[in-house]
């Protein structure tokens, strides 16, 4: 009783905007996106930063958000895009969302009299949104906050979907963010041509696109994929109760071998992507 009373408190607080990849994952693009950056852009990234690493300076956007004075960028993490649905910007969130401020960022990082404070701040917040783009459940189907609301068990224990996506499953692979780095960065330079392609809008449709297939099926049902209002371990708010115990999905290491290659392919994509942005902005 006392774990799901915690449990219930965490998820009331939580939100869409919740650490996409964690810390690891987070690191993770930065570090390959340096791996990759022509001579040029490595140069100006570190005259911007001061030195920083775009490993050390992908997870700033998460560790403001504790300030006040960030909040307004709470919904920059994510956005929303439902069952069929495709990007509008004449219908985005007037708060902003992931989509809508990299296409700010990225002007204002090209627009030479931007000033090199507010520079570092948009590499810092580029390298971490696009990380998030990457994650699935930061481009959400619009009725779960990114599944926040779905309550599973990993490894026994207590958690939610996004939970399990940002950082829980990475985490239990006991992996420090250059292993994994070292593991998963092995694309040729034709390979990281072709990721590099498309644009912002692409790359979150991709997430939306396998977004569903890593919700699991609720307990009992035997169709291979369910509709967001049919997954019985999913609650509408944060106001309702958690559901049954016995109905909790409850993954282990069949799940996490299932999808370590999708998260594995989202992280070493979001570093690549992200190393191709900066490269064609410090061309010059």
């Amino acid at each position: 009783m006392r774990l799901f009373t915690l449990f219930t408190l965490i998820s009331a607080l939580s939100s869409q905007a919740a650490f996409g990849w964690g810390f690891v994952g987070h690191r993770a693009v930065g570090e390959i996106a340096q791996r990759h950056l022509t001579p040029k852009a490595k140069q100006a990234v570190l005259r911007i930063l001061d030195g920083e690493s775009l490993a050390h300076a992908s997870t700033w956007a998460d560790e403001v958000r504790s300030d006040a004075a960030y909040k307004h960028q709470d919904t920059w993490h994510y956005v929303d895009y439902p069952l069929g649905a495709t990007y509008d910007p004449a219908k985005a969130s007037p708060k902003g969302d992931v989509i809508a401020s990299l296409i700010r960022i990225r002007l204002e990082l090209l627009d030479p009299g931007t000033s090199r404070p507010t520079k570092a701040t948009n590499i810092r917040l580029m390298t971490h949104f696009i990380g998030d783009m990457h994650q699935p459940l930061h481009v959400g189907n619009g009725s779960d906050q990114g599944g926040n609301l779905c309550s599973v068990t990993y490894m026994d224990e207590l958690t939610n979907l996004h939970s399990l996506w940002d950082d829980k499953i990475i985490d239990s692979m006991r992996l420090s963010y250059t292993e994994l780095v070292n593991f998963i960065d092995t694309a040729t330079k034709a390979e990281f041509t072709a990721a590099t392609a498309g644009n912002f809008d692409e790359w979150a449709a991709e997430s939306a696109s396998v977004r569903e297939g890593i919700y699991p099926i609720s307990v009992g049902n035997t169709a291979k994929m369910e509709l967001p209002t049919e997954r019985t371990y999913c609650r509408k708010n944060t106001k309702d109760p958690l559901p049954d115990s016995k109905i909790i999905p409850k993954l282990s290491y069949a799940y996490r071998c299932e999808n370590w290659p999708l998260i594995e392919k989202r992280i070493r994509l979001a570093g690549y992507r992200l190393a191709g942005q900066l490269n064609e902005i410090f061309a010059k």
